[in-house]
């Protein structure tokens, strides 16, 4: 189970420019990130799963990531004076910042050409702009996302999240063994789950999780 840290230093911040208080190009953060991978078939006392398990592979690993902007910044643009006096208040963790997230792969592909793969991704939830909720719950654009916030904590952050995926599949082998065609069905989001990625943010505005999506995929090997 082999752990990794990372330290960056001077990273630099790239948007579009999508609302009044905007800024582009800047370098601000330092930030480290540490986490654990692990791949892992454990075997099971149950007559037969050795059968099973041998075609079962998992995947999975965390990360804690700590990101702080650091005032004076280099270079980029700022809209509004309230992002400047914002942005200039720092020490401050931005929206890379999140104590933990956890994600999980599991797939299944016994001999022949069907197969299925899950993914679950948890995030215990990325800093938010610190708006005032009484202001939010009066905005008619962000009052029914107030609940997938917490805005009253001492650093407030988008609320956990946990994201199933699942995955389903044929794939289609010639004579030499090479594939030849392939069938994918996806279903993102599984349990339709409400979330928020970032909520207010000067640097990326409000992002939201995907609503559940199911998609087909043909696929034809040359």
């Amino acid at each position: 189970m082999p752990d990794s840290v990372r330290w960056v230093r001077d990273a630099a911040e790239y948007g579009a420019l999508v609302r009044p208080t905007y800024r582009l190009a800047s370098a601000y953060i330092d930030s480290a990130a540490a986490g654990r991978a692990v791949r892992r078939r454990e075997a099971t006392p149950l007559p037969g799963a050795d059968v099973f398990l041998a075609h079962v592979r998992t995947l999975g690993g965390r990360t804690s990531s700590r990101a702080i902007a650091t005032p004076p910044f280099t270079g980029g643009l700022f809209l509004g004076q309230e992002a400047v006096d914002l942005l200039s208040a720092g020490p401050f963790p931005i929206d890379h910042d999140q104590r933990l997230s956890v994600h999980a792969t599991a797939g299944f592909a016994p001999t022949g050409p069907w197969w299925l793969s899950a993914t679950l991704r948890h995030d215990s939830g990325l800093v938010a702009n610190p708006s005032d909720p009484v202001e939010v719950a009066a905005d008619p654009d962000f009052a029914d996302l107030l609940p997938y916030v917490n805005l009253t904590s001492g650093t407030p952050r988008v609320r956990p999240r946990t994201v199933v995926d699942v995955a389903t599949g044929l794939d289609f082998a010639g004579a030499r063994g090479r594939r030849t065609w392939g069938l994918q069905v996806q279903a993102s989001n599984l349990t339709n789950r409400t979330a928020l990625y970032n909520f207010q943010s000067v640097f990326v505005g409000t992002r939201l999780v995907q609503p559940r999506t199911v998609s087909v995929r043909l696929t034809r090997h040359f």
